[in-house]
C-alpha cells in the first residue's frame, strides 16, 4: 500500500561520514522525513539542492563567518523556497543580522536534541524572523549597545550619540547583563568576545 504520510524532503550536509550516517539514520527514522540525499561540502549541496529541490536543508557544518552569508545566498539562489537549518556554535552579531527577516532560516546549537531538530524541520519552532536559538537572544539594541560598551563608552555617551535617555541606555544595559549571565559591564564585554557579538578587548569607561 502507498505511504499516505506527507514527508517532508530533507537534504542533509555534514562533512563527517560517520556523523552523518546517525543523523541521516536518526533523522529517517521520524516520521514525516524523508532524507532525499547526503552532501560532504559545501558545493555538493548547493548541487544537490539544485536538482533535488527538498523542502528543508539541514547544514550540520560549523560555518566560516565571512562564508556564512554567500552560503545562504547560494541555497536561496538555488531555491528560494527551501528552508535552512544550520547546526553550528553561536551565532555572531553579523550572522545573527543576516539572519534576521529570513523566515526561512534557523540557526541551532550543534548539541541541539533530535527533538528540536525534528521540531524545526517540521516548521513548528520557526520564529517569524527566522532565528531559533537556546540562549536569550540579545534585542539590536542590546547588541547595539555591547559593541558601543566594547569601545570604551560611557552610557553617557551612548545616550547622546543614540538619542536616547541615559535611563533606557541603563535600562538596555540591565537586559544585556541578564541574558548574558553576567553581573558587570567588563564581564558582558568578555562574554559578548567568546559569543562573537563583539571583537575586540574593552577599554576603559566601562562600569559607569
Amino acid at each position: 500500500m502507498a505511504d499516505l504520510v506527507s514527508k517532508t524532503r530533507v537534504v542533509l550536509c555534514e562533512p563527517r561520514r560517520a556523523v552523518a550516517q546517525v543523523l541521516a539514520y536518526s533523522l529517517a527514522e521520524t516520521v514525516g522525513i524523508d532524507i532525499v540525499e547526503r552532501a560532504g561540502s559545501y558545493q555538493t549541496a548547493i548541487d544537490t539542492i539544485r536538482h533535488s529541490q527538498p523542502e528543508v536543508v539541514v547544514v550540520a557544518f560549523d560555518y566560516e563567518r565571512e562564508l556564512f552569508g554567500r552560503l545562504l545566498a547560494q541555497v536561496i539562489e538555488s531555491d528560494p523556497s527551501a528552508r535552512v537549518v544550520f547546526l553550528a556554535s553561536p551565532p555572531t552579531n553579523q550572522i545573527m543580522l543576516l539572519a534576521t527577516g529570513k523566515p526561512g532560516l534557523a540557526i541551532l546549537p550543534a548539541s541541539s536534541s533530535l527533538e528540536t531538530l525534528v521540531a524545526v524541520i517540521r516548521g513548528t519552532l520557526m520564529t517569524d524572523i527566522g532565528l531559533v536559538w537556546s540562549e536569550p537572544a540579545l534585542s539590536g539594541r542590546e547588541l547595539e549597545i555591547l559593541v558601543l560598551l566594547s569601545e570604551g563608552q560611557t552610557a553617557a555617551t551612548m545616550a547622546r550619540a543614540l538619542h536616547l535617555s541615559i535611563h533606557t541606555i541603563r535600562f538596555h544595559i540591565k537586559g544585556l547583563l541578564s541574558k548574558l549571565d553576567v553581573s558587570t559591564q567588563t564581564e558582558a564585554i568578555l562574554a559578548g568576545i567568546r559569543r562573537g557579538y563583539v571583537s575586540g578587548p574593552a577599554r576603559s569607561g566601562v562600569d559607569r
